[in-house]
């Protein structure tokens, strides 16, 4: 998860603003015709592009709380899909996923990160047949001594973590977008500016080549938020094309990502480190 710089527009926001602040006092007493020059001008000057609409729906730092799902359709099965909630300025989120696989059977892993605590769940169905421990059923409180360099495991919130699904890198890598219905959106995006590595890995880059600097996506916007983002991803070498989808819902309203309580949490065992040392 990453952040990305935003643009420095102080200047023309700073002048478009008191354009069209004047226009609107001065038409209020019916000194200006609609098709006059002044009005034209304040049209022209408020009226934002798809592409800057897109950034400015996507999820920021500052946005408010609310719930993702991450989606990667038609892709194989060992890629997982996400879910979960983000607090940006109170500084949480937690994030689900599910997986079958034929050793392990269904395994479900949770993260819950408040600050500077993070938290871990693990659920194996064939936990007992593949002689692991038992794993408590509760939030398991991570050390930050006992993880490894290597490991997978959140420790704290980070700059970037109000992103989960890097839509606001791939909206601001967008090379052209049109708004085909109010709030619809589909164009091409440029997938190696976006700096999202974790989409393909490197050999799929290699093999898209140019391609992958112009991939297809749609993406719906209610409210001034973004709430479906579609990215399409053709084949490249024995992976076959899938799409990322994330939608986005319960803008303000989701229930809050808390710390767990004495009875839902405990200390992690050794043995949870050691599932995610990533060696």
């Amino acid at each position: 998860m990453r952040s990305a710089v935003k643009p420095r527009r102080v200047r023309a926001l700073g002048a478009g603003t008191a354009l069209a602040l004047c226009a609107v006092l001065v038409a209020g007493c019916g000194l200006v015709e609609e098709s006059s020059p002044v009005a034209k001008a304040v049209d022209k000057v408020v009226e934002k592009t798809p592409e800057e609409k897109l950034i400015e729906a996507a999820p920021t730092a500052s946005t408010e709380p609310h719930e993702y799902q991450i989606t990667h359709v038609g892709a194989p099965t060992t890629d997982a899909n996400f879910s979960g909630r983000v607090n940006g300025p109170g500084k949480a989120y937690d994030l689900h996923v599910k997986s079958t696989d034929a050793e392990v059977g269904t395994m479900a892993v949770g993260f819950l990160v408040v600050d500077r605590k993070a938290w871990v769940r693990v659920s194996i169905s064939k936990a007992e047949s593949l002689g692991l421990p038992d794993i408590p059923d509760k939030w398991l409180l991570l050390d930050r001594t006992k993880v490894a360099k290597a490991s997978d495991l959140p420790l704290e919130w980070e700059s970037e973590d109000y992103d989960p699904a890097g839509t606001e890198r791939l909206v601001k890598a967008v090379k052209s977008a049109v708004e085909t219905a109010p709030g619809t959106y589909s164009g091409t995006l440029d997938l190696v500016a976006s700096g999202i590595v974790d989409l393909v890995d490197e050999a799929e880059m290699t093999e898209l080549g140019a391609e992958a600097k112009n991939l297809p996506f749609t993406a719906t916007v209610t409210g001034g938020r973004l709430t479906e983002f579609a990215l399409q991803v053709p084949a490249a070498g024995s992976t076959k094309a899938f799409t990322y989808q994330v939608k986005y819902s319960g803008y303000g309203s989701p229930k809050p990502v808390t710390t767990p309580t004495a009875a839902e949490a405990t200390d992690a065992p050794e043995f949870i480190y050691e599932m995610f040392d990533g060696e």
